[in-house]
């Protein structure tokens, strides 16, 4: 699981016939908190395709708000079956970078150890999985009120998955999504217009507002070339077999997809099997939220998960670190529903585009689509033009 910065998602949570739906990411907490807390996050898969890495961050309270330091400088290892130590690439940010020759397997034992440049020192407990189901299908169904909002509902690709569950119990199932769209507005300026610094390159949006005598006002600017905008779920999909060991999982619902214009998007679909104690976290997030009223009320408790500072053990350290097994799946949402019922596309600002005029040759210049988490120039595997 790839990590990112400060992402807050203020909401309730919901927990049914053993599943879990909170609308959070599933390790970035966003609660008030009197003293600084140290945050771990890492998801080791079985997927050699994706980047995997760890995260450490300190929140550190602000008010009702909270933000997060990133923690550079660790020396950051996960240790295999108690005898194989693998070291991590410090990369930026609080992150630490899987090194190619760690292989996640079923059944091994893995932990993860990790030294600040201070001299504290930390450990997990041992983490393993067993191996997730097959994803057997992944569908969709047009609902005309699909999400609700304030004013109303707004019409939505609902994502289903079908699974099947294996004997035995204590399968714990986690789903997300990545979903990608193409785009054409890879910059925009309020109250002012964009320029490129012919030296350097960069670009930046400086504010006219004192030379224009007008409410607020848009300037877009389109693409220098091909730009795709990722999107990603913002909430815990979890489930545990309790209720279904052995039998079929059918029409589980993955994500509902807003209409954001008609042309295709691609979805990712992911599945992972988790541990029980991972699941057990989860869980907990869970039930604190719902019994304080949601995730922008203060917990009764911290989040504490299955990292510990090895000379003070006292101390609270929260996120988790987990391994998990993953099947993926790629769906192609071809809005052709949409267009035969002439239902209107929602756009990705939020308004109407508003692209600079102006008399100059040399205006309107052309905005950089820079590869990073939620945008990217190059064009996704499974991509139909």
């Amino acid at each position: 699981m790839q990590l990112s910065g400060i992402v807050r998602f203020l909401a309730t949570a919901i927990m049914l016939s053993g599943s879990i739906i909170a609308c959070v990411e599933p390790y970035d907490l966003d609660y008030d908190q009197t003293k600084r807390i140290l945050i771990v996050d890492g998801v080791l898969s079985d997927n050699p395709n994706n980047p995997q890495m760890v995260s450490i961050r300190e929140s550190i309270p602000n008010g009702s708000r909270n933000f997060y330091l990133p923690i550079s400088g660790a020396t950051v290892e996960v240790i295999v079956d108690d005898s194989e130590r693998f070291r991590f690439e410090d990369i930026e940010n609080g992150n630490y970078l899987k090194p190619v020759d760690l292989v996640i397997e079923e059944k091994k034992q893995y932990r993860l150890e990790f030294k600040l440049s201070d001299g504290r020192s930390y450990v997990s407990e041992n983490e393993s999985f067993t191996a997730t189901s097959p994803i057997n299908r992944v569908y969709t169904q047009l609902e005309i009120e699909g999400i609700a909002k304030n004013t109303g509902y707004l019409p939505a690709h609902s994502v289903y998955i079908d699974t099947q569950d294996k004997p035995g119990k204590g399968n714990n199932y986690v789903w997300s999504w990545k979903l990608f769209e193409k785009k054409n507005i890879c910059q925009s300026c309020i109250n002012g217009r964009y320029f490129i610094d012919r030296r350097t390159g960069v670009g930046e949006c400086r504010d006219e507002s004192a030379l224009i005598q007008t409410k607020d006002f848009y300037n877009d600017y389109q693409c220098d070339g091909d730009c795709w905008q990722i999107f990603y779920n913002t909430s815990i999909n979890a489930m545990s077999d309790t209720y279904v060991d052995g039998n079929p999982i059918i029409g589980r619902l993955i994500a509902k997809i807003p209409i954001y214009q008609y042309n295709g998007a691609l979805l990712e679909v992911k599945q992972q099997s988790v541990s029980p104690s991972a699941f057990r976290y989860l869980k907990l997030l869970t039930e604190q939220s719902q019994s304080n009223g949601g995730l922008a009320d203060t917990p009764p408790a911290a989040l504490i998960g299955n990292v510990r500072d090895i000379n003070n053990p006292t101390e609270a350290v929260g996120g988790y670190f987990m391994v998990a097994s993953e099947e993926s799946t790629l769906l192609w949402i071809d809005r052709q529903d949409a267009i035969e019922q002439r239902i209107p596309a929602i756009g990705f600002l939020g308004r109407a585009i508003s692209l600079e005029t102006s008399p100059l040759p040399s205006r309107p210049p052309l905005a950089p689509c820079p590869n990073e988490r939620f945008r990217t120039p190059f064009k996704p595997k499974g991509w139909i033009n």
